[in-house]
């Protein structure tokens, strides 16, 4: 079978088309247009090479057509895929999901979106938007009428990987702005306080008075579910002698690892201080974070989310990172009484080697007994 004989590739016009969507007991999916009953190249996902090789894709094409033939077919009202890899960070992939879902409140759309992708990006938006999405499985196909082809969509989070890809932190590219800065992430976090305050109830309903949360020493090594990402840099770690006077001066330790994410959510509301890690905890996190809690931000990489130590300066959330030329992506600016506290890491963690700098001052953790 020769590959144009059964791929096509489409434009992204704001318009509606009719589709299959197949996914075969690997988590590797194909959409067809049911015009012609071709295969849509924009839909595969970058660095999938089963999809890029004829013969795999044709064995996954017969898997489609036995389905159509056993009629294992479920319907779908108007619908938008998004699509992250597993592997991708929690940080990134949740503020990528906050445009599909402002637009499909725009649109009146469902949020369509594999089983595959990370469990913890799904347990986040599964109770709270429930209504909005629809989690696909695999071994069905599934029959949508009006699949919607966002041309912002396209331009901003190309599915293949081509395109611009506008969202990306801004050390990473200067030239476009930060999409997840602006409306889409102000209307997440409402829906999502308001889901925490109002609806959510922990599995253990304490209310901690100071919590941390963050990287640090040994996290995630006995993580069994595989679709979770581990910690995969040492921005912000907190080894183990550092952790300990956490605990020493109360504060209690809600790892993300042991805890569902809503759950961690819910502490981090309901505390009167936290400590928080920078990484992706901070990014993850911070929308979240109540105006009346006291925030020490831990970091030892400077320069990163944007926070700069202004030659160690411990007031540096008074002067160089609180003022209307600091640019964060993502962190301090939904703090409201703030600590920034540079720290020094052991290079011998270094498991992330980049251009910015450790931080080599003065530990700013007079906020600590001992």
């Amino acid at each position: 079978m020769n590959r144009g004989n059964i791929t096509k590739k489409i434009k992204f016009e704001d318009n509606y088309i009719k589709i299959h969507f197949y996914m075969n007991h690997k988590g590797v999916f194909i959409i067809v247009d049911k015009t012609d009953n071709k295969v849509i190249e924009d839909f595969f996902p970058p660095r999938e090479p089963i999809l890029r090789r004829v013969k795999d894709l044709s064995r996954i094409y017969k898997e489609y057509e036995k389905n159509i033939q056993r009629n294992n077919v479920v319907e779908l009202d108007k619908s938008i895929l998004f699509y992250e890899k597993k592997e991708s960070g929690m940080g990134h992939s949740t503020s990528v999901l906050m445009n599909y879902l402002l637009i499909s409140k725009n649109m009146r759309l469902k949020v369509i979106l594999p089983n595959t992708m990370s469990d913890n990006l799904i347990k986040l938006i599964n109770r709270p938007f429930g209504k909005k999405i629809i989690i696909l499985e695999p071994n069905k196909v599934y029959n949508c009428n009006r699949f919607f082809l966002s041309k912002y969509i396209n331009l901003m989070h190309p599915l293949n990987g081509s395109g611009t890809k506008m969202i990306v932190p801004v050390y990473q590219s200067s030239h476009f702005p930060l999409i997840y800065e602006q409306k889409c992430v102000e209307w997440f976090r409402s829906k999502m306080n308001v889901y925490i305050d109002y609806t959510h109830r922990p599995k253990k309903y304490v209310k901690h008075t100071k919590i941390f949360v963050g990287k640090f020493e040994g996290q995630g090594q006995l993580v069994k579910n595989k679709t979770i990402q581990l910690p995969r840099s040492d921005y912000g770690f907190i080894d183990n002698e550092l952790l300990s006077r956490f605990e020493r001066n109360d504060f209690v330790n809600i790892d993300p690892y042991t805890h569902d994410i809503l759950d961690v959510i819910w502490y981090i509301r309901h505390c009167k201080e936290l400590i928080i890690s920078t990484g992706t905890a901070a990014h993850l996190y911070s929308p979240y974070v109540s105006k009346e809690t006291m925030v020490y931000y831990m970091t030892n990489i400077i320069g990163d989310n944007g926070v700069n130590d202004n030659n160690g300066d411990k007031n540096t959330h008074l002067n160089i990172n609180n003022n209307e030329y600091a640019l964060h992506t993502m962190g301090i600016q939904w703090y409201n009484n703030y600590r920034i506290c540079f720290y020094k890491s052991d290079p011998k963690w270094r498991n992330n080697p980049t251009h910015r700098q450790l931080y080599k001052g003065e530990d700013m953790l007079d906020f600590l007994s001992e």
